[in-house]
């Protein structure tokens, strides 16, 4: 059997475990904004602001009276995750508690952050079919509060030329008045497919050859060398599609932590077996299409 004090000195090296597998390096850190909540749901409401200045006549004239256009409402309702397992109270007579329970840990640590990177995933693997608070998926023909549409999204395969095309239409970026906003592009995002087309964009000195209808043309330099970090997903199911966006903290793709993973250790008294739980609450989603832009080929 084990002794209660035995148990808590378990519960300090199994959560040690844990949290040496679960702080490993990862992939959603690095390309949403992440947050920390204290209620129960987060609350976004778009406006359109307000437009530019109007000339007036300071000499007794009225300023003139605008107001701000209100837009769609978006809300971020954390869910809970989690679930729990039992070693038999023979795995504890024979001591293999404690090996059996790390590698459990372990496990569970991995399955955390597999399912936060899904969860991820899911946002950009979604954005060109699922309907978001605009009516319009996260990349498609975005109606402005204020009249008109931006287009975040393009259908071309990673190249030289559909990166310029993709960055020239990132930064015409506009808010819901059709103003130009100021967007920096900071991060190139693509499946392990990808990868070696990406790096080639990023790293090269010069654009490589290039067939044309003469034949070969001298390479040139490439202008976008070190222009964008690379970050490789290999959570993304589609090979083909890509992304740009700014950096995480200056884009409305959201991670909200309302509790971080937590795990409970406990003797089980029904079958004096152990019994460890880990559970999670989050919630993941976009409050707005600003600062990021997607191409799908498929």
């Amino acid at each position: 059997m084990i002794t209660s004090q035995q148990l808590d000195l378990l519960r300090v090296g199994l959560d040690e475990v844990f949290w040496d597998a679960f702080n490993k390096p990862n992939v959603y850190e690095k390309i949403v904004n992440v947050k920390t909540s204290k209620k129960a749901y987060e609350e976004y409401m778009h406006l359109a602001g307000l437009p530019n200045l109007y000339e007036w006549n300071s000499d007794g004239g009225l300023l003139p009276v605008v107001q701000p256009i209100q837009g769609q409402k978006v809300l971020f309702v954390h869910k809970d995750y989690g679930y729990m397992w039992t070693l038999s109270k023979r795995l504890q007579r024979e001591n293999q508690y404690a090996s059996v329970g790390a590698e459990l840990m372990r496990s569970a640590a991995q399955a955390a952050m597999y399912t936060v990177e899904t969860l991820v995933a899911s946002i950009y693997a979604n954005g060109f079919s699922v309907a978001g608070y605009d009516g319009v998926p996260l990349f498609g023909a975005h109606p402005l509060l204020g009249g008109g549409t931006y287009t975040n999204r393009i259908g071309a395969a990673l190249s030289e030329t559909s990166l310029t095309d993709a960055i020239i239409n990132f930064r015409r970026m506009v808010n819901e008045r059709g103003q130009p906003i100021v967007t920096e592009p900071a991060i190139l995002m693509v499946p392990p497919e990808l990868e070696f087309v990406a790096l080639r964009l990023m790293n090269s000195t010069v654009i490589p050859y290039e067939s044309t209808s003469g034949g070969y043309r001298t390479p040139y330099e490439n202008v976008f060398r070190g222009m964008l970090d690379v970050v490789v997903n290999p959570y993304l199911v589609d090979p083909n599609d890509w992304f740009i966006q700014t950096k995480p903290s200056d884009h409305k793709i959201l991670l909200f932590w309302r509790e971080k993973p937590t795990t409970t250790t406990e003797v089980d008294f029904r079958s004096q077996g152990v019994s460890t739980a880990i559970t999670m609450a989050l919630s993941v989603g976009y409050a707005s299409w600003r600062g990021v832009f997607g191409s799908s080929v498929t």
